[in-house]
C-alpha cells in the first residue's frame, strides 16, 4: 500500500492489502455505500474482476450510482464479465427473478459458489446489516468469514459495509475481529443561521495491530 493507510485512510479503496477484509463501518448517511462503490470502481479502472452481492437497493440502482465513479460503460463490463452484479434485493420482495443482466440469488452459499465460480478480484457486500436481518447472525458471520478466507487464498480483496449501533455489540466485534482493515465513519450535524449543515469523517483502523488513524473530513 503506497504512503500511510492511517494518515489516508481513502487510499485502502484503491489499493486493498492483497486478500484482506475491508470493513466499512458508520451510521445511516455517512456514505457507506458510496465508498463500496468507490472500491469497486478503482478495480474496474484497472480492469480487475469484481463482483458485487447488492442487498440494500435495486441492483439497477446500484449500477446506475456506480456508473457515476468510473469512466467505462458498465453495460459493456456486465457483457465481458468483468463485473458480475448478484440481486440479493429482488428476492427481499419476494420475487425470485429480476432484471436478467444480474444473477438472482436467495441464500449465502449461492453468494459464496458465485465467487467461487468467477474467482473476482474485488467483491463488494452491500450491506451485511441487511443480510443478518434475514439470516441468523452466526451464519452472517461464517458467511463474510469464508468469503474473506477464500480471498486471502487467491490473494484477492472484499469490501462489505455494516451500519453502526443497529447490531449487539459482540456480533459487531466479531466483525471486526475479522476484518484487516476498518473504515469507520461519522457524521456531524450543525445549524447555521437558517441552514444545517453535515459534515462527514472518516478514519482507518487496522483491528490486528491496534492502530488507529485520525479523524479525516471527507469532501462534500
Amino acid at each position: 500500500m503506497v504512503g500511510s493507510p492511517l494518515s489516508s485512510p481513502l487510499d485502502v479503496l484503491a489499493n486493498p492489502a492483497g486478500g484482506g477484509l475491508l470493513l466499512i463501518v458508520g451510521p445511516p448517511g455517512s456514505g457507506k455505500s458510496t465508498l463500496v462503490k468507490r472500491y469497486l470502481a478503482e478495480g474496474l479502472a484497472r480492469e480487475e474482476p469484481c463482483l458485487a452481492a447488492v442487498v440494500d437497493e435495486p441492483p439497477h440502482r446500484f449500477e446506475l450510482e456506480l456508473q457515476g465513479h468510473v469512466k467505462v460503460d458498465l453495460s459493456e463490463k456486465l457483457k465481458e464479465g468483468l463485473l458480475h452484479i448478484l440481486d440479493f434485493f429482488t428476492w427481499r420482495g419476494g420475487v425470485l427473478v429480476g432484471d436478467m443482466r444480474y444473477k438472482p440469488v436467495t441464500t449465502l452459499d449461492a453468494v459464496i459458489a458465485e465467487a467461487e465460480a468467477t474467482s473476482p478480484w474485488r467483491m463488494a457486500v452491500d450491506s451485511i446489516t441487511t443480510l443478518a436481518f434475514h439470516f441468523p447472525a452466526d451464519s452472517v458471520w461464517r458467511f463474510l468469514d469464508t468469503l474473506r478466507v477464500k480471498a486471502a487464498l487467491r490473494g484477492n480483496s472484499i469490501a462489505a459495509t455494516l451500519e453502526q449501533g443497529v447490531h449487539s455489540k459482540s456480533f459487531q466485534e466479531s466483525l471486526r475481529h475479522i476484518a484487516d482493515y476498518t473504515l469507520e465513519l461519522r457524521v456531524e450535524e450543525r445549524r447555521v443561521l437558517w441552514s444545517e449543515q453535515v459534515r462527514r469523517y472518516v478514519r482507518l483502523a487496522v483491528p490486528r495491530q491496534a492502530q488507529v488513524g485520525k479523524w479525516i473530513k471527507l469532501k462534500s
